[in-house]
């Protein structure tokens, strides 16, 4: 049998710890992308074991992001999904936004997307 694997970004939100826990108990191995809070994707982890590939990456670094499509590589062949529940946010007016925010905003609640996908 195959090994299907799914990327998770922010995996260890609500919305992102929820999907991956569902993914794994449906078969599925997760490669689980996390800024801040590991720890609970480390207590999952030791009851799925193998199941769960946990990858610390703030998606606004350059460097980490290459580490983490290294390990994404190697699982390339059995890749069936990419889920992204990470996302970044401005409070304020939109008029009232730096270029720069908005900058960081779209890069990694869309761009990282799209070069997870082209990857």
């Amino acid at each position: 049998m195959t090994r299907k694997y799914v990327i998770i970004t922010g995996s260890s939100g609500d919305i992102g710890h929820a999907i991956t826990v569902r993914l794994i108990s449906e078969g599925y191995r997760v490669i689980a992308l996390y800024h801040n809070n590991g720890q609970r994707l480390h207590d999952i982890q030791k009851q799925y074991g193998d199941h769960l590939i946990l990858a610390k990456c703030d998606l606004t670094n350059k460097e980490e992001v290459l580490k983490v499509l290294k390990i994404v590589k190697t699982y390339k062949t059995d890749l069936v999904g990419l889920v992204n529940c990470t996302g970044i946010a401005s409070g304020g007016l939109f008029m009232l936004t730096k270029p720069e925010v908005l900058l960081d905003i779209f890069n990694v609640n869309y761009f990282k997307l799209i070069e997870f996908t082209q990857y």
